[in-house]
């Protein structure tokens, strides 16, 4: 349109944007055409250098890359390019990998073995648990020397970590192995995994003491009772809980007799022993209550019947006839005599004479039985009665 006919609408209008080409065709029209050319010309080249084939391998070119995906042969800059790995046509790609595969890049070989050693020891120890006798000398003396065994092991290691920390770090003087221990472990465990052996040991020391303590049992009767004091105070208290329990059940409307009776007919019966056992070699010592006897006439006994603390509870263990001096017998029988009661302190179903829960004795076993029954066991010494404790 002629620049006179413009309206005054128009005007207002801005001039579009022409393209690059328009302009330079407006301004230059031979620089225009030789820029048009150019872009042409590299347009070809390209295209002919993704069609042919690459100068020092003669592998096709694909794509639209200006180097060789199989050497990185760059022609343009006339020198070869490094590629990496997932870009080159003649290497195999890897496979995805799997979980246990990242789980294995994650997890250290160091690391998977620490933890086979410490569930090494662990399930070692849980069956050890349960193969051992449940009471007796046996699984008390491997529980302690497991325990004994593993602080041995962790102080050598200790005493490991302690010469290594001191040969990096010259702050460290002698008295730090007791007062320092932790930062002593800290400078083992930054140098992982040139300190495995350092660390694995001391870890696998530790764990067998807990091992030994999965073996015996935090409160296992056996460990805790040392022939002493405990033992005779453990059978007190459990003494005092029946009493407890039998005045409870006596301001019942049921009467101590069908008390008695009920828990009796709910209870497993234990075997009456006309025949004493044989006496074997007794090594466990163990508190005794004295319930009754099975009379020999009229003025003597034939055996004791027995009840222990077992597991916090007093329960029926069983009779003991040997090792009974002929003093203690005579001041059995006088005794005896003076505590005389109708029915048993526990409910039992045997045959026998009854007494009151006041004469306690300390017998000799050779283990404990699967029914908590003490094997082979031996009069040791009576005790003090239990009225004369409190």
């Amino acid at each position: 349109m002629p620049p006179a006919e413009l309206t005054e609408f128009d005007a207002d209008i801005e001039p579009r944007a022409l393209p690059e080409a328009e302009q330079l065709m407006s301004f230059a029209p031979e620089a225009a055409l030789e820029t048009i050319d150019v872009a042409a010309t590299t347009s070809e080249c390209d295209l002919n250098l993704s069609e042919s084939a690459c100068e020092k391998c003669e592998t096709p070119r694909t794509g639209g890359q200006g180097w060789c995906r199989r050497c990185g042969w760059y022609p343009r800059l006339a020198t070869f390019v490094e590629l990496d790995p997932w870009d080159r046509e003649d290497l195999p790609q890897p496979a995805p990998k799997s979980k246990l595969d990242i789980c294995k890049t994650m997890i250290p070989l160091w690391a998977w073995k620490l933890m086979g050693g410490v569930a090494a020891v662990l399930i070692a120890s849980f069956l050890l648990r349960l193969m051992l006798p449940q009471h007796g000398n046996i699984r008390f003396v491997w529980t302690v020397g497991q325990m004994l065994v593993g602080g041995l092991i962790f102080c050598g290691a200790h005493l490991a970590c302690y010469i290594f920390a001191i040969m990096h770090n010259d702050r460290y003087h002698l008295l730090d192995i007791v007062l320092k221990p932790v930062a002593i472990w800290i400078t083992v465990l930054r140098e992982l995994p040139t300190t495995f052996w350092q660390t694995a040991v001391g870890a696998w020391g530790v764990t067998a003491i807990l091992g030994g303590l999965l073996i015996g049992g935090l409160a296992d009767k056996d460990l805790l009772d040392w022939g002493g004091t405990p033992a005779r105070y453990n059978l007190t208290k459990a003494i005092a809980d029946r009493a407890q329990e039998l005045a409870a059940n006596a301001s019942s409307d049921k009467s101590l007799q069908e008390s008695i009776e009920d828990f009796a007919g709910k209870a497993k019966e234990p075997i009456d022993q006309d025949e004493p056992q044989p006496p074997g070699k007794p090594k466990l010592p163990v508190d005794c209550l004295i319930l009754g006897f099975k009379p020999l006439g009229d003025h003597d006994f034939y055996h004791l019947i027995l009840a222990a603390d077992v597991g916090g509870k007093l329960q029926y263990v069983g009779t003991v006839s040997d090792g009974i001096s002929s003093e203690v017998r005579a001041q059995l029988n006088r005794r005896m005599a003076e505590l005389r009661q109708p029915n048993p302190f526990i409910p039992l179903r045997i045959d026998g004479k009854w007494i009151r829960p006041a004469l306690t004795c300390k017998v000799k076993a050779k283990r404990w039985s699967d029914e908590n029954r003490l094997v082979d066991p031996v009069f040791e010494e009576l005790l003090v009665d239990v009225d004369s404790q409190h």
